[in-house]
């Protein structure tokens, strides 16, 4: 590895010019790198990094930033800017196979298995207690549903600002370096993920807690207050994944996230039905595929590794009876000890299983987020005009007709 001399790269807006017997020379030809931790700009000239791996140190905030043109020939890609129409969306495609967003919704499902695992076994060995302490045990889940949720969308938040970063960097974004805009938006995620779940809840609990007839007098009180909370936390859930991308795009307040948000729904009140149908059908189509491969993929291991499973049956314990009896004839009887080689052999099967399962809903939910993001970025763009209004025009009548004729079958049935 080489480290260029500091006169051999300069920050942005200076240039490197020669002069010479009243004759300037043309400017060398540089590429734009920017600090992965502070979005420092800088130009390095071609010469200096063809087919060679370099480096040198931000002078702003001291992050060492490396290049290599070889990997980035090969193991990058540059999404073309702007995204302004709706046929650019299918470029959240190719940024869904992102490794680092791949690995935040990986490990946060698998920590979470992790979590749920524990509270199932501490559940089941505290039955009694809990059955006399019902409140107690509907708070605790509240509070792992609120966490869960909370969660959940922090991290499509970091993988919608991390695919703006690639989409504007072409490289992955380092989020110590966006810790402020990170904790700016924390209220904002706070709010959405368990500050209206929770307001909800608990305008609907006194409902159940009042036994007599005040009970129902005060759901018909508040009734209007809650229909207003239940519509808003169904398009909430409605357009998560572009919420958070909302959200992403640029650091705001939770009063100006509030009324941005607002805002974007009323202009683009007929583009986002539209993007996310689009998204639904992409998503169903290639986690589909991926689901097939999976699928075959663990059917061929299952019977391969399935072939001398009837010779440990009879052993095992699982089904009694007639498979003792020489049901197999064909096949030799294993010994008594292979039972415990047959539960060994169950339990790892059933967690290479789930270990794929993840992958598979870790990819999925990078591919709609991935997606989601760039519609965000498109709408931004061109606001309220991205798509076409002859294609949105039949778009409706292709969904109306769809509708009609289920309606018509349905009632047909009848």
């Amino acid at each position: 590895m080489t480290q260029p001399s500091r006169r051999n790269w300069e920050k942005s807006g200076s240039e490197n010019k020669r002069t010479s017997n009243n004759f300037q020379d043309p400017v060398l030809k540089t590429m734009d790198i920017r600090c992965g931790k502070c979005n420092q700009k800088y130009h390095l000239p071609d010469d200096q990094v063809d087919d060679k791996r370099v480096y040198f140190f931000c002078e702003n905030c001291g992050h060492r930033i490396v290049v290599n043109r070889k990997k980035e020939a090969w193991f990058s890609y540059h999404v073309p800017e702007p995204l302004s129409h709706g046929v650019d969306i299918l470029e959240g495609i190719y940024l869904s196979f992102n490794r680092k967003n791949f690995f935040i919704t990986f490990f946060l499902l698998l920590f979470w298995t992790c979590i749920f695992a524990i509270a199932a076994l501490t559940a089941s060995r505290t039955m009694t207690f809990f059955s006399t302490h019902i409140f107690l045990g509907g708070f605790i889940i509240f509070i792992m549903a609120m966490l869960f949720m909370w969660t959940f969308d922090v991290h499509l938040y970091l993988l919608s600002k991390n695919l703006f970063f690639r989409i504007k960097n072409g490289k992955n974004l380092i989020f110590s370096g966006a810790r402020a805009d990170i904790v700016h938006d924390m209220p904002s995620l706070a709010f959405i993920s368990m500050g209206i779940p929770a307001i909800f809840i608990l305008v609907i609990l006194p409902v159940y807690l009042m036994k007599s007839e005040f009970g129902a007098a005060y759901a018909g009180f508040f009734h209007g207050f809650m229909l207003v909370c239940a519509l808003f936390i169904l398009l909430i859930l409605h357009c998560k994944n572009i919420l958070m991308a909302f959200i992403a795009l640029r650091p705001r307040s939770l009063v100006h996230t509030v009324g941005g948000f607002s805002r974007f729904l009323i202009v683009e009140n007929i583009n986002i039905p539209v993007y996310l149908g689009i998204i639904s059908i992409v998503t169903l189509f290639f986690a589909g595929m991926i689901f097939l491969l999976l699928a075959g993929a663990l059917t061929v291991t299952t019977l391969t590794a399935g072939t001398m499973l009837p010779s440990l049956l009879p052993h095992s314990g699982i089904f009694p009876g007639f498979l003792g009896s020489g049901a197999f004839p064909s096949l030799p009887t294993a010994g008594l000890e292979s039972a415990d080689s047959l539960w060994s052999g169950l339990a790892m099967a059933g967690f290479w299983t789930y270990l794929f399962f993840l992958v598979f809903i870790s990819y999925t939910v990078n591919l709609v987020q991935s997606l989601a993001s760039v519609a965000m970025k498109i709408m931004e763009s061109n606001p309220g005009k991205s798509l076409g209004r002859g294609a949105l025009l039949l778009g409706m009548l292709i969904t109306a007709g769809f509708f009609v004729l289920l309606a018509g079958k349905f009632l047909f049935h009848i």
